[in-house]
């Protein structure tokens, strides 16, 4: 037994780990200076600033909920950003730090410098900053918990793949020769399922993070030259402490009687057709998100070129071995599941679970597949160790992820100015409604119901989507449409209340036009509702979706 964590880290010299912990934090500060600077919260953040309910009351989140407690010696919600969001970036740095050990761990190449080469830091820096973390990093309560359940899920990964042998001999042996385990997992097996279990208290969707790097760890163990039955006994401690997690977390959420688990109990499938047609469902609802998303810019085009090339890797590591024909077939056949399994990795535990039983949306959220960064680090590692030291090709790639880094970065800050200018821009349209209305209701006493249906948005942000249809999800509409109305009407003097979202209808037609302005309508219909048609939303203006209603 290691006398504490830090000694069994893989890596001889200390000091590289410090190194790389502080160049992944400067990679995410840097990507998430403009969210710390401005003031771009969610829609969950401003329903805390009314209630002040902390953030692990619901969702079966009872960790976050006790970590507020003891931090904030209070059930009441605080907003310590821009700290929140600086922490979040040291739990990301963390975790990029670590799952370098776990690549190089499970890693099937011998070159040892190549493995350790500094430009490998490069390969990791989308777990630090990406996309699919800006949902995660804009909710102001929430993103340390997130980022720490995160942590936790990629520490018990961590403990599943690390080697019974010091640095040194690791140096001196081959991958393909990698003694067979003799049971010595199993005093690391309890704190895995800990970790794990922890990771599911505080985040859910952070178990994705442990079934990406559980994935590419089969892959790795099935290109080894090593029996078929031994490559996927070697992984039987990884599938042991997810299922043990897994178990161990549903009846604790049952207990809990501070959230509603009739929420979370209806997502939970009753029987094995239903599983199976959730998994079809949210697998093709995946893969459809991310063609939408990325097939219409460079960067996804890109971004399929490189996971060819990670694919064939594979396989070429199958062929280069001395074995029959049939053995290298069947690998293959196995490699390629594996590739499946690594490629919907990222839905994680909410694979086989009903996503649409308490939303209408159908769509698979960002904020749950923040672990696709480890995902992108996984091939863009593997890539590197392929092309080994081929002096051209290794400039060329060194060049591409320098690049991809300042993508990410730059990506992040975009969206983080977009939001804020929306912001600015909806305060503004607010204020000039709210006087509007005010003036509507003295005029004619007897409108007394208010809709309001549509959003404002800026020109930039429109552009910005139109060229990344992934920020329609991370910035949605319907997500700040009703909040911000509200919010908005309040604040300026708007004495309301019986608020509610209403379904989609038609609108009818026998309205009267009382105000046009440049990014609203204001209607009167029978006489009795007050109709705002707010413009530069992408809903149709002859239906109400996702229209409030208010009693004025």
């Amino acid at each position: 037994m290691y006398k504490n964590f830090i000694d069994i880290l893989p890596i001889a010299n200390k000091k590289h780990l410090i190194k790389a912990f502080l160049f992944f934090l400067l990679i995410a500060i840097c990507g998430y200076l403009s969210i710390m600077t401005s003031f771009s919260a969610y829609k969950d953040d401003h329903c805390r600033y009314l209630s002040n309910y902390p953030v692990g009351i619901y969702a079966g989140r009872s960790a976050a909920l006790l970590l507020e407690i003891l931090l904030f010696f209070s059930t009441m919600a605080y907003d310590v950003a821009p700290f929140s969001t600086i922490l979040s970036c040291a739990f990301l740095a963390c975790t990029a730090t670590i799952c370098q050990s776990i690549f190089k761990n499970v890693s099937n190449v011998d070159d040892w410098t190549l493995k350790n080469d500094r430009w490998t830091l490069l390969c990791f820096t989308p777990m630090a900053v990406n996309p699919y973390l800006v949902e995660n990093m804009i909710f102001r309560f929430d993103n340390p918990f997130m980022t720490l359940a995160m942590l936790c899920a990629v520490l018990s990964a961590y403990l599943a793949s690390i080697k019974k042998y010091s640095d040194d001999q690791y140096k001196n042996i081959s991958t393909n020769d990698l003694p067979s385990d003799d049971g010595k997992w199993r005093q690391w097996l309890p704190t895995q399922i800990i970790l794990l279990l922890l990771s599911l208290l505080l985040y859910q969707a952070a178990l994705s993070a442990y079934c990406v790097i559980c994935a590419y760890a089969l892959l790795a163990n099935l290109a080894r030259n090593q029996p078929l039955s031994q490559a996927i006994s070697e992984m039987r401690h990884w599938f042991y402490s997810l299922l043990c997690a897994v178990l161990a977390y549903a009846p604790l959420i049952i207990m809990t009687t501070i959230f509603d688990s009739t929420r979370l109990l209806g997502t939970i499938p009753r029987n094995v057709s239903e599983i199976a047609n959730n998994i079809a469902q949210n697998v093709a609802l995946y893969f459809h998100g991310l063609f939408v998303n990325w097939s219409c810019n460079a960067v996804g085009i890109i971004f399929a070129l490189i996971f060819i090339i990670f694919s064939i890797s594979f396989a070429i590591d199958v062929l280069k071995q001395t074995q029959r024909r049939a053995i290298a077939i069947l690998r293959i056949v196995m490699i390629l599941i594996a590739l499946c399994i690594f490629c919907i990795s990222p839905l994680g535990v909410d694979t086989p679970l009903n996503l649409s039983w308490h939303t209408t949306c159908r769509e698979i959220r960002p904020r749950t597949l923040y672990a696709f960064g480890i995902l992108i680090s996984a091939v863009l590692y593997k890539n590197y160790l392929f092309i080994g030291k081929r002096a051209a090709a290794q400039k060329i790639y060194r060049i591409f992820l320098s690049c991809f880094c300042l993508w990410n970065i730059g990506f992040v800050n975009s969206v983080g100015n977009l939001m804020h200018a929306q912001r600015i821009l909806q305060d503004n349209v607010f204020y000039d409604l709210s006087k509007d209305i005010f003036k509507i209701k003295a005029k004619y006493g007897n409108l007394r119901t208010l809709f309001i249906d549509g959003n404002v948005r800026t020109p930039a942000m429109k552009n910005f989507s139109r060229l990344y249809p992934l920020c329609n999800q991370i910035m949605p509409e319907c997500w700040d449409m009703a909040l911000y109305n509200i919010l908005g009407l309040h604040t300026y003097g708007m004495n309301m209340s019986n608020s509610m979202i209403g379904t989609r209808k038609q609108i009818p037609p026998n309205r009267i036009m009382l105000k046009s302005r440049l990014w609203y309508n204001i209607y009167s219909i029978d006489d009795v509702i007050i109709y705002v048609q707010l413009k530069g939303s992408n809903h149709k203006e002859d239906t109400l979706d996702w229209t409030i209603m208010l009693k004025i």
